[in-house]
C-alpha cells in the first residue's frame, strides 16, 4: 500500500503559478504606493513639473503608472513610448487616453502598423497647474510584446517617454516560471523515487 501511495504521489502533476498581479486597473491607484518609480523631466522644467513613472512586472504583463507634474499645465495625451529589448533596436508604442475627460487608456503597437495591444487602462484628470492635482494613468503592456525580441526568457527592458523627460528607465523583465515548474517537478519526482527505493531496501 505504501508503494502505491508513493508512486501515486510521484504521478500527481505539479502546477506552479507566477506571482499574481498586485495591480488592478481600476482608476484608484492605491496599489502603486509601494512600486518602484522614477521622475522624468527636462532640464528647463520648473519645480512641480517633474512627472512620475512607476512599473510592475507581472506574470504576463508589464504594468505602468504615470502621474503628471502638478504645475506647468501638461496633461496626459497621445504620447510615444520608446522601448529597447536587450539593448537592441528602438521600437515604439503609443499611449492613447480618452480625451479630454477621464476614461480608458489604450496601448497601440505602431511598429509598421497600428495594432491595439490593450484597451483596459485608466486615466483620471487633474488640474496639472494648481500645484495639487494632476493627471494619472495606469495601463498594461503584454510581455509578449517584448519577448519576441529577447535573447533569453529574462531580458533587459529600457523605456523612454520623450513627451515627459530626457531620462530612461531600465529593469529586468520576463518570466522564469516555466523553467521553475520543470525543475520543481523533476526534484519532486527524484525525491519520490529516493523514498521509494529506501522503503524497498528496508523491506528486502
Amino acid at each position: 500500500m505504501k508503494k502505491i501511495i508513493i508512486l501515486m504521489w510521484m504521478c500527481i502533476p505539479l502546477i506552479t503559478y507566477g506571482a499574481p498581479a498586485s495591480i488592478s486597473l481600476d482608476g484608484y491607484f492605491d496599489d502603486w504606493a509601494d512600486k518602484p518609480g522614477t521622475e522624468l523631466s527636462y532640464p528647463w522644467n520648473n519645480p512641480g513639473q517633474a512627472h512620475t513613472v512607476k512599473w510592475y512586472v507581472g506574470d504576463t504583463d508589464l504594468y505602468l503608472y504615470i502621474q503628471m507634474g502638478t504645475k506647468g499645465g501638461q496633461n496626459i495625451g497621445y504620447y510615444q513610448i520608446y522601448y529597447y529589448v536587450d539593448n537592441g533596436n528602438r521600437k515604439q508604442l503609443a499611449l492613447a487616453p480618452d480625451n479630454p475627460s477621464g476614461g480608458r487608456v489604450a496601448i497601440i503597437d505602431t511598429n509598421g502598423g497600428y495594432n491595439f495591444l490593450t484597451t483596459d487602462g485608466y486615466v483620471i484628470r487633474g488640474s496639472n497647474s494648481d500645484g495639487k492635482t494632476s493627471d494619472k494613468a495606469e495601463f498594461r503592456i503584454p510581455l509578449s510584446t517584448f519577448e519576441k525580441d529577447a535573447n533569453n526568457q529574462m531580458f533587459t527592458l529600457s523605456l523612454e517617454f520623450p513627451n515627459l523627460g530626457s531620462q530612461s528607465l531600465s529593469f529586468q523583465a520576463g518570466s522564469t516560471y516555466a523553467y521553475m515548474g520543470i525543475l520543481i517537478s523533476a526534484a519532486a519526482a527524484g525525491l519520490g523515487m529516493f523514498i521509494y527505493k529506501r522503503k524497498r531496501n528496508k523491506l528486502q
